[in-house]
């Protein structure tokens, strides 16, 4: 688009966030209603790609335009959102509402750690099954970041692991402060 006069993206009555545009130019990825859309650069053929329990966040595009990184909040004992949500859904009928902390980092501020784990997902942008690159994985992807952006990046093929973790298997996922 070159030009114009401003206007609202993809319309002014969609509620879009976290917003990035494919290497091609030719669309643009985005968080609506807390999940991962596509759209064409001018708005146009918006198609929402997940539906998850655990919602999307930081939307990356692939240098061939062929993925769209992502992150959820999932179970790391669940390998299906079913699951997720079941889990969710446990919790929030429970008459029990304590928190139990077995372990460290349980709290970061003001906010609890609810059993929950930000893993990296990837979709294609026509849609299908997203797939999580690090099932069953009790560490979060990317890891807590207390000051600026971490985001995800794609390497190629035979690179280091694109992703960065907290911990590792085995280890306290914390440091003295």
């Amino acid at each position: 688009m070159t030009g114009g006069t401003p206007r609202e993206f993809p319309a002014a009555d969609v509620n879009a966030g976290e917003a990035r545009w494919s290497s091609d130019g030719r669309r643009v990825a985005y968080i609506g209603g807390g999940q991962l859309w596509v759209a064409d650069d001018d708005g146009a053929n918006r198609k929402q790609l997940t539906s998850l329990n655990g919602g999307a966040t930081g939307p990356v595009w692939s240098p061939t335009g062929s993925l769209i990184a992502f992150t959820t909040a999932v179970y790391p004992g669940c390998s299906t959102d079913a699951c997720n949500a079941a889990r969710e859904k446990t919790k929030d009928t429970s008459k029990v509402k304590a928190h139990v902390a077995d372990q460290l980092l349980f709290r970061h501020w003001i906010t609890w750690d609810e059993g929950t784990r930000s893993h990296l997902f990837v979709i294609a942008p026509e849609g299908g099954e997203a797939r999580d690159l690090i099932p069953g994985a009790g560490y979060d992807v990317p890891p807590l970041r207390l000051v600026g952006v971490r985001p995800t990046r794609f390497r190629p093929m035979g690179a280091r692991s694109p992703t960065r973790q907290k911990t590792r298997v085995g280890t306290t996922p914390c440091r003295p402060t």
